[in-house]
């Protein structure tokens, strides 16, 4: 590992190895969490550069979380989920000086303590700081953070596996200066050689260093498989919904950042002999365009499973910090520690038939590997018009229902869209608002658009109620979420015309008429940008049939801030609960790739579709900041 000095910042408990009392070992499995931060330096590796030698942050900073099995603490007090989350606003300061962050862990913590305890009470954890270890030779499972996390996104499975015999050492994700992690390669072995130094400096605590398992969250599973692959006597790796196994099509950045990744020298998959188990989130290849699946062949054994109807966001305990019984997040756990018992100590119960057993009852599905292949190209062009008037429509819908392809025609009702030559017997639906649709095959498509390239789209008779609210006494409130967080984020990446973001708002029982729309960004890296406000009815809990009957269109610049859309002349009237959702259009963007991020509210939830007629999909956590102002009775 080189020359590296070591600055433990930290109070330092451990002046013998750091698990140094005795234990009887039929309580194996019967421990406390003990927890330890460590503030570490790198002297091998520059930081920022072009600082003095003296500066902080000249060498590469490292804070490591440590659990670790202790004796029981009757006497002590456990953690506040508070303390983990503070530690994201203090890093983010300590790991750059350009930028000053303050009242982001005030506001975080404020979301979580009201989201998951009755009057705001502060959410303990089973983390116990800095009390006696066990002396024991305990294994060592080495943690990757997903992109720019950090422990606070899985203290509960730490705690498990700590209470069940083992030391976790948590490595943050953390990219080049400023720190900020990215999908690009250089960032990612930043975090993998954050890793290696951690691995190096607890060679000689009391840890049985000759048993090492790595754990990864989305893209830390590409970081524990790097460091794998560097140190070959590692025995065993487990992914967390990984980003490892890539869904080429979603965005051409990201794609072209993993391919830097795979044909790199340090990526062979095949060279990998330690242990290997993917456990995945369900709907995956619904969300996608699915160009094609890369998932990694391990060089030794591996099994890949999904956890059905779990979401990414199940993988960690981020958006429920309290563990609930018969959740997702409660069955990852539980495998992990059945994977590592396996792996690690050849204990337990088999992993597969744990798994097998799971399957049986419906929880998962064991999957084979697969590597899809991308397939040819048809490219679609033509009009949407009116039949009556020969007007084109703007802003109409074009996609294959479900199946995450479509695109939105421009303001002359122009439109083009790009598929796989491999769906020319699937559906392709054609709507615009206030007009009847249309189906076609892809392959019926084609021919009717050979001759004249338009598609005539007839005028709907019905619309929706518009009726002004009499009465006496009127009031007006705000309804949905209104955030204005710095911090708290939903992006919108503009790749597709039509990708949508929205959340649900409930009016009650009293019919109430909507005023006005209202929204919040927090970052613009568009020039400008078109939006079209949606509301939906629900069918089962998801967006269904669009209530409004023409389009209300809202161009914005490249400013952030406050936007309101103005629904007054509307005369839109509704009640009980809807969806509400913003669905880009048309923009403008100078850098070739454009980005909105909406102020978001945790513990609550948005919805996102990549593109018109694709499938919605849930993500729990943070909802968009979107609200409607109305009156009422």
């Amino acid at each position: 590992m080189g020359n590296k000095t070591l600055a433990l910042l930290l109070i330092s408990l451990f002046s013998t190895p750091l698990f140094s009392q005795t234990t009887d070992s039929k309580k194996e499995f019967s421990y406390t969490a003990g927890y330890q931060e460590y503030k570490l330096t790198d002297s091998s590796r520059n930081y920022k550069s072009g600082t003095a030698k003296g500066n902080p942050l000249f060498f590469r900073p490292l804070e490591i979380d440590v659990w670790y099995p202790a004796q029981a603490a009757p006497n002590h007090t456990p953690l506040e989920y508070a303390y983990f989350v503070s530690l994201l606003e203090r890093r983010a300061n300590s790991f750059q000086d350009s930028v000053k962050y303050q009242g982001l862990s005030k506001e975080l913590s404020l979301h979580f303590a009201m989201g998951n305890m009755p009057s705001g009470k502060a959410i303990k954890t089973r983390s116990f700081a800095g009390i006696t270890p066990v002396k024991s030779n305990f294994p060592l499972i080495i943690y990757f953070s997903s992109m720019n996390g950090m422990s606070y996104e899985n203290v509960p499975l730490f705690e498990n596996l700590a209470s069940h015999g083992y030391v976790v050492v948590a490595i943050s994700s953390i990219g080049r200066y400023p720190g900020n992690m990215s999908t690009k390669f250089p960032d990612i072995m930043e975090q993998v050689a954050d890793a290696e130094f951690a691995l190096d400096f607890f060679k000689d605590k009391g840890i049985d260093t000759t048993k090492v398992g790595l754990a990864g969250y989305s893209y830390g599973g590409i970081a524990a498989i790097f460091m794998a692959l560097k140190h070959p006597d590692i025995r065993t790796i487990l992914s967390l919904d990984g980003s490892e196994k890539h869904y080429y099509g979603r965005d051409n950045d990201e794609d072209k950042d993993f391919d830097e990744l795979r044909n790199s020298t340090n990526w062979r998959p095949s060279a990998l002999k330690s242990a290997y188990a993917y456990l995945e989130s369900d709907h995956k290849e619904d969300e996608s365009t699915m160009d094609s699946v890369y998932s990694p062949s391990p060089g030794g054994v591996y099994k890949y499973a999904q956890i059905n109807d779990a979401e990414h966001e199940d993988f960690s305990s981020i958006s429920t910090p309290v563990l609930k019984p018969g959740s997702a997040y409660e069955l990852i756990n539980q495998l992990t520690l059945t994977y590592f018992d396996q792996t690690l100590k050849a204990s337990g119960q088999s992993f597969i038939d744990e798994l097998m057993a799971f399957s049986k009852n419906g929880r998962i599905t064991l999957r084979l590997k697969t590597n899809r292949h991308k397939s040819g190209q048809i490219i679609l062009t033509g009009s949407i018009i009116a039949a009556a008037t020969g007007t084109p429509l703007p802003y109409a819908s074009i996609g294959i229902p479900s199946g995450n392809r479509g695109t939105v025609s421009d303001y002359n009702g122009h439109f083009k869209l790009n598929l796989a030559d491999t769906l020319m017997e699937h559906t392709v639906r054609i709507s615009a608002l206030g007009y009847q649709s249309k189906t076609y095959t892809v392959s019926a498509l084609i021919t009717a658009l050979s001759g004249k390239p338009e598609i005539r789209l007839h005028e709907q008779v019905n619309a929706l109620n518009e009726v002004n609210i009499i009465a006496k006494k009127r009031r007006t409130r705000i309804v949905g979420n209104t955030s204005q967080s710095k911090f708290f984020k939903v992006g919108f990446p503009f790749k597709d015309l039509g990708s949508e973001v929205g959340i649900q708002i409930s009016f009650g029982k009293k019919k109430v008429q909507l005023r006005s729309f209202n929204f919040n960004i927090s970052e613009m890296r568009m020039d400008s940008c078109t939006f079209r406000l949606n509301i939906y009815g629900l069918k089962d809990g998801m967006p269904a049939e669009n209530l409004l009957r023409q389009n209300i269109v809202k161009t914005i610049g490249n400013q952030p801030g406050p936007y309101t859309i103005d629904l007054e002349s509307n005369h839109i009237v509704l009640d009980g609960t809807v969806f509400v959702s913003l669905e880009w259009i048309d923009g403008k963007t100078s850098s070739g790739k454009g980005m909105v991020f909406f102020s978001a509210g945790l513990l609550s939830s948005s919805y996102h579709r990549k593109t018109t007629e694709a499938s919605w999909v849930k993500f729990k956590g943070l909802g968009a900041a979107f609200n409607l102002k109305v009156m009422e009775d």
